[in-house]
């Protein structure tokens, strides 16, 4: 207990060697589960430059503390002296690690810019009737001579309608009618985001769109969580086709099967798993239990045509697993389809509007 208490021993030199090992095995670690928010070699990881990124910090590490005299310490460091610099370690380079792929992201982010084409067209605000809640959207009337079919657009988990405005004036201008609402938690809709009540308010979305349009039947589309719930209205034969933009794979139990450090940076990674964004009874409801009340529809039955979108890169979504839950998780006969951008930026993409517009005709 006397030595714990004055950690007598080369402690600064055990603890400053552990957090340099540890930095190294955590490059090792974001190469191999491609974990982008952590990199510090690029934005998606460079893997290849992670893994010798890695191999030089834990070899550069071993080199400098064995290669000093009396690198053991004199007197030599105790099991429990030993454990606690090495918990010490541990924090002090997940703390590092953390802090260095923030700042890389930052600065890489400031080098890149996010330039935007101005101001985005809101589209008319109307509303429709779910039960005895009024639900919020905003319309966007089809432009040109050429009358496709209505789209019901849903916004990801966390969003509002607004985040899909760009998409659904790029759609509208296609020729389609669009009809994006707040989703249940979300935006202004005063009704909480219980699985339940999502299943139904793209139901009551759907049939308003329908009549409005003089349509006898419409498209889902939605992204992330929308694309969810795109998938289920689809297999439950309300909508003509259901398209989902890269939406949270799901494993066999129905859990998401998704990395948020493969997307996000350490902050906004710790700030959405601190506070979930959908609203529900006055508290919040995260992703995961959303899902996890959700259906997996593993019956095609006579259902909508569904068409799955993801991303080529590991990023929010691992290609593999988003394969996995199209497949065999809702049912789809087709592997999802794969184009560039990250979770974020995928709608925005071009190949995103001309795959859309080629499906939905």
């Amino acid at each position: 207990m006397t030595r714990l208490i004055h950690m007598r021993g080369d402690v600064l030199g055990m603890f400053l060697f552990l957090t340099w090992f540890l930095l190294g095995v955590t490059q090792l670690i974001v190469a191999t589960r491609r974990l982008n928010g952590l990199s510090l070699t690029g934005y998606p990881d460079r893997k290849w430059a992670s893994l010798l990124l890695g191999l030089a910090l834990a070899a550069g590490a071993c080199a400098w503390y064995f290669s000093r005299p009396g690198h053991f310490a004199s007197p030599d460091l105790e099991g429990t002296e030993t454990l606690v610099v090495l918990v010490g370690g541990l924090v002090a380079a997940a703390v590092l690690q953390c802090l260095l792929a923030q700042a890389v992201g930052s600065i890489r982010s400031a080098l890149a810019g996010t330039p935007r084409d101005g101001e985005t067209d809101a589209g008319e605000t109307v509303s429709f009737e779910d039960g005895d809640a009024t639900v919020p959207a905003s319309y966007f009337q089809h432009q040109g001579s050429e009358t496709r079919v209505p789209v019901l657009l849903l916004h990801d988990y966390g969003g509002t309608r607004k985040d899909v405005a760009r998409l659904a004036v790029a759609l509208a201008e296609a020729g389609h009618a669009v009809l994006a609402p707040d989703l249940g938690g979300h935006g202004d809709n005063p009704r909480g985001a219980d699985p339940a009540g999502l299943e139904s308010l793209v139901e009551s979305a759907a049939r308003y769109l329908e009549e409005k349009e003089n349509y006898e039947a419409v498209s889902a589309v939605g992204v992330g969580l929308g694309g969810t719930l795109s998938i289920g209205i689809a297999r439950r034969a309300l909508v003509w086709r259901g398209i989902a933009i890269d939406p949270p794979a799901r494993d066999e139990a129905g859990f998401p099967d998704v990395d948020s450090l493969r997307e996000m940076r350490p902050l906004d990674a710790i700030a959405s798993f601190l506070k979930p964004a959908a609203r529900l009874d006055g508290g919040r409801i995260s992703l995961a239990k959303l899902l996890a009340g959700l259906p997996i529809p593993v019956e095609a039955g006579e259902g909508g045509h569904i068409t799955v979108m993801g991303t080529r890169e590991a990023w929010f979504n691992d290609p593999s697993a988003l394969v996995g839950y199209t497949t065999q998780g809702c049912g789809c006969e087709f592997e999802p389809v794969f184009i560039r951008g990250r979770h974020a930026t995928i709608t925005e993409e071009d190949a995103t509007l001309i795959f859309l517009t080629g499906a939905l005709e």
